[in-house]
């Protein structure tokens, strides 16, 4: 095996259970799986959570995605983030997904091919408060919730909006599209059973106010199960003086080992990688910039042998790499760093603990 992730289904468990345990009992909880669960694998991860009871809904990008759930026997609702385009619309409902709407035309053709098929297509009204990304104008939401609620074959499931700065606590648009969503959906007089949501990960970290009903999280579940390793292929001293990798642009200040390790751009880690990996409990630096299946390290004098394993994220002895520190070497998010893992990393699912 040349590279690969272990993605930790007791770490992924624990980490529901305590954000279960820190939220009101009434606050339902989202698992945001989309993208195949960040890169990570969507359907062993939704498998899991769905079974140990600890998350009451699923959200996915595309109508794709939600079908690989229900084919995996996942049961909990599952709610599309965005409008699917109108051909999607009678496999979604064949498969009793929700749909997020904001636009008119979305809803006609939503609720004629829900007629047509002697249905209902349940719908989550998503209001744009300052994201200016998706969503209706807060002006617009009673004419379109009362067209939602005039329709038998529409029912109004939820109503929600993103926030955009709530990695940045401190940030007033926070306060402001939370007291602006609040102000909008308390004016609706909506069925009780609406279900009001509009926290992710951070928001729901970093702002009570904004669980409402029901919080989004993503990314806060995946930041801490997910290891990254890859092999090494060659150990080759060199000189002073002499150039390694592409362009020449590192030149060895000192006599010393380079590693060649099984793992590249191609596999997510960028070009410009500038940060460290673990090797036996050491850090080395890797060399910059890093190829398409291959990156060098420098391991100076350390005793690394042929089929030796790096650790690009996780814990090796008494040293870890966090997936934080990983991003910010590759000079992106974590969102990216997971999302833009290659599919030739090997995902391994580890039923217990690992390191």
């Amino acid at each position: 095996m040349r590279a690969w992730c272990t993605i930790s289904i007791p770490k992924y468990l624990e980490f529901w259970t305590a954000l279960k345990e820190s939220l009101q009992r009434h606050t339902l909880v989202m698992a945001v799986v989309k993208a195949n669960g960040y890169g990570l694998g969507s359907v062993p991860l939704a498998q899991a959570a769905e079974a140990a009871g600890l998350v009451d809904w699923f959200g996915v990008a595309t109508v794709d995605e939600a079908i690989e759930l229900r084919e995996n026997q996942i049961q909990r609702p599952i709610l599309i983030l965005s409008e699917p385009d109108p051909d999607e619309i009678d496999r979604a409902l064949s498969h009793t997904l929700h749909f997020v709407s904001y636009t008119p035309d979305f809803l006609t053709e939503l609720g004629g091919r829900a007629t047509a098929l002697g249905t209902v297509a349940n719908v989550h009204l998503k209001i744009d408060t300052g994201m200016n990304r998706l969503g209706c104008d807060p002006s617009e939401a009673a004419v379109i919730v009362a067209r939602i609620l005039d329709n038998p074959s529409l029912k109004l499931t939820g109503i929600m909006t993103h926030l955009a700065c709530a990695d940045i606590p401190e940030h007033p648009l926070n306060n402001h599209q939370i007291h602006q969503f609040k102000t909008v959906t308390d004016s609706l007089n909506l069925p009780q059973d609406v279900i009001r949501h509009a926290a992710n990960s951070a928001g729901t970290h970093f702002f009570p106010t904004a669980h409402f009903d029901m919080v989004r999280v993503g990314i806060d579940s995946y930041a801490s199960i997910v290891t990254l390793h890859a092999r090494v292929i060659r150990v080759h001293p060199i000189t002073a003086g002499e150039s390694v990798s592409y362009g020449g642009s590192h030149i060895a200040s000192k006599a010393t080992q380079i590693a060649t390790v099984s793992i590249g751009y191609a596999d997510g880690v960028p070009r410009s990688f500038s940060g460290e990996v673990l090797i036996h409990g050491h850090r080395c630096p890797v060399i910059s910039p890093v190829c398409m299946d291959l990156m060098m390290v420098d391991i100076g004098d350390l005793p690394v042998a042929i089929g030796d394993t790096f650790t690009l994220i996780g814990t090796d002895a008494s040293d870890s790499i966090s997936l934080q520190e990983y991003a910010d070497s590759s000079h992106r998010i974590t969102y990216e760093s997971l999302t833009g893992l290659g599919r030739r990393i090997t995902r391994k699912v580890a039923l217990t603990c690992t390191t």
